[in-house]
């Protein structure tokens, strides 16, 4: 490949514009536009730092496809999501340390290392002997978000590597707090978004798909982000319990007859209430709804793990459910004291083994941890 189509190939994959590369090596766009079109080429002076800022060894520059690099990079992050999933979560470090040896500055690959981080701190929650470590990772996580940013030019992974520090500092204390507030009081308002105002400047079919899309990301951006901690800024059982009824009736509202992927926060849901309801010792409802919990994730295991909604707000957009292997947090939910007064039962062994072997025959369900 010639240096000219070797520079615009970078150039495209970081996503940044032929003045933009001027502005940092110095020259003129109209002789980065020459290099790209093999007119001329650029001064042997310059192609170190040609290579540093397109973030490309010296030897692609001079020939190497960087096609393959790409490709090499695609399958790593594919085999890492594919290892996370099933929570081998060391076989996945060890592979992104692998791949960063190749490629140390690499935005994506950077990125990855960070997800490999989380996934290790969050399966470190909830267990006090692992305090120290949970610390560390939080350090880690944070450090490695930082690097990704000096050298992100892609959005989706500026934007990842920017939530993972907001997520991530205020677990230090309040000093990461307000260091995380200050990194959300700097970005846009969601009028800016990208997604709503794409419904602006779209057309056609292109249009109804993004209003449509948007329908989703809402409904989905409810369940994750609102409904707990809503919930936990009420003292009222009653008034949890009718938070999360609402919940599940906005999801069939909006999905109709057929919730594919959104079976997983109704099952969640009801599993939820029918815990709440336990608080309270009401045997009848505690039932019905770890009945209701396992229906949806049944419901789940006959589902597509790819398709459509065919519903009237989401007709044609697509879904797909990820596997997850190996996760021993389904067994643990039914381990909460407050089921004790019924555990001996034998309608709540009957639910129980029936939700348990849903999740085994289809490990595709997660509940919220």
């Amino acid at each position: 490949m010639e240096i000219g189509k070797v520079i615009k190939q970078a150039r495209l994959n970081k996503k940044i514009t032929q003045e933009q590369l001027a502005e940092a090596l110095g020259v003129t766009t109209q002789a980065v536009s020459k290099w790209e079109t093999d007119n001329s080429y650029p001064d042997i002076t310059l192609l170190p730092s040609i290579a540093s800022y397109l973030d490309i060894s010296a030897d692609e520059l001079l020939g190497i496809k960087l096609e393959e690099r790409k490709k090499y990079i695609d399958e790593v992050i594919k085999k890492n999501n594919e290892l996370i999933s099933s929570r081998y979560l060391d076989d996945s470090l060890n592979l992104m340390k692998e791949a960063l040896k190749k490629y140390p500055n690499d935005e994506r690959l950077l990125n990855a290392l960070t997800k490999c981080y989380w996934a290790r701190m969050q399966m470190t929650i909830g267990k006090e002997e692992l305090f120290d470590y949970r610390q560390q990772l939080k350090k880690l996580i944070i450090e490695n978000a930082e690097k990704t940013l000096e050298v992100a030019k892609i959005p989706e992974i500026i934007e990842s590597a920017t939530i993972y520090l907001i997520h991530t500092y205020p677990r230090l204390g309040e000093e990461g707090r307000l260091k995380a507030l200050e990194i959300v009081n700097s970005l846009p308002g969601i009028d800016y978004s990208k997604e709503l105002r794409l419904t602006n400047v779209l057309t056609g079919n292109e249009r109804k798909r993004r209003l449509q899309e948007n329908v989703l990301l809402l409904l989905q951006k409810i369940n994750h982000n609102f409904s707990y901690r809503l919930a936990d800024y009420s003292d009222d059982i009653y008034q949890k319990i009718a938070l999360f009824k609402k919940n599940i009736e906005l999801i069939k509202i909006i999905l109709e007859d057929n919730l594919y992927w959104f079976n997983i926060p109704c099952s969640n849901f009801a599993f939820v209430i029918a815990e709440y309801y336990a608080e309270l010792k009401d045997k009848e409802n505690t039932l019905k709804y770890l009945n209701e919990s396992a229906d949806y994730a049944c419901a789940l295991c006959n589902s597509p793990d790819e398709g459509e909604y065919d519903s009237y707000w989401l007709k044609g957009v697509k879904y797909t459910i990820t596997k997850i292997k190996n996760y021993e947090g389904n067994y643990k939910v039914f381990d909460n004291p407050v089921f004790d007064f019924i555990k001996d039962t034998t309608e709540f062994n009957e639910v129980k083994n029936r939700y348990l072997n849903a999740y085994n025959d289809n490990p595709k369900v997660y509940r919220k941890n």
